[in-house]
């Protein structure tokens, strides 16, 4: 039996283009999409909103609960920057700690740090959570920009780019280029034909599944989509909202559950 705690992204830009599509609000202020479909999506980033979410994952009640043997991400590039997000500011910042609120409007609510390392080299000496990339877990919906992938060099050049306007200062910079320089994220399970991949259907998931209860680790996250969620879970949740994890159940033979179920029984 493992406990596993699934995480969907923060909100991306297709998301955020969505909302207010629907809304009939067009383009939302600071983005220049107005629809899901722009090809100008594919595989996209995070919104500003979707970046905060990530950050706020640090200090996130639930997940403080945990210590990780390993997280397990989508190789979509808003689910790794959601766990790149979280894992930065979850080292850099103790876990317990006040907030504080950067100038100006709009802008991110970061963890305050008295202790955190300022080099790269500090940042190594504190242990990471292994992260794994798994194809298994992507979103299905070929069809849609944002579920389209890239290779995974062209995916790592734009988050070192994307991530260090998000760094305020030396302490995070450095550890997102430790993050992403120092192979601490193993893209090494993906297959050699990935973004060509057929995933997010039932016979992908049932595999990795599988692969998780193959692996010694008893703490996991997993940091993925709506829908995979949702098909772990046979539908036991209607909403998925982005950031609010939920804590599961993997038990032997294979079945996920919530915990507040498991516990019942």
């Amino acid at each position: 039996m493992k406990h596993v705690v699934l995480i969907r992204h923060g909100q991306s830009l297709a998301q955020q283009a969505a909302k207010h599509h629907q809304n009939g609000s067009g383009k939302s202020k600071g983005s220049r999409y107005s629809r899901k479909n722009d090809p100008e999506l594919q595989d996209c980033f995070l919104s500003h909103k979707g970046v905060q979410q990530a950050i706020d994952l640090s200090r996130n009640e639930i997940l403080l609960k945990y210590h990780f043997d390993l997280i397990c991400t989508s190789p979509l590039t808003r689910a790794i920057a959601t766990t790149c997000l979280w894992q930065i500011y979850s080292l850099n910042h103790p876990r317990h700690h006040d907030q504080q609120q950067a100038e100006g409007a709009g802008s991110l609510v970061l963890p305050s740090s008295s202790v955190a390392p300022n080099t790269a080299a500090a940042a190594a000496a504190v242990t990471p959570i292994p992260i794994v990339v798994r194809a298994e877990i992507s979103e299905a919906g070929s069809r849609i920009p944002e579920n389209q992938g890239r290779r995974v060099h062209v995916i790592v050049k734009d988050l070192k780019e994307k991530l260090s306007s998000y760094s305020t200062n030396t302490t995070t910079l450095a550890s997102s280029s430790f993050l992403l320089d120092e192979d601490w994220i193993d893209f090494s399970m993906l297959p050699d034909s990935w973004p060509n991949v057929d995933c997010g259907h039932g016979g992908m998931l049932e595999s990795f599944t599988t692969w998780l209860n193959s692996r010694q680790e008893m703490n996991v996250a997993v940091v993925c989509h709506c829908h995979v969620i949702r098909w772990l879970l046979r539908n036991a949740i209607d909403r998925v909202p982005n950031c609010e994890p939920i804590e599961c159940i993997l038990t032997n033979d294979g079945r996920w559950m919530l915990k507040s179920d498991f516990l019942k029984k």
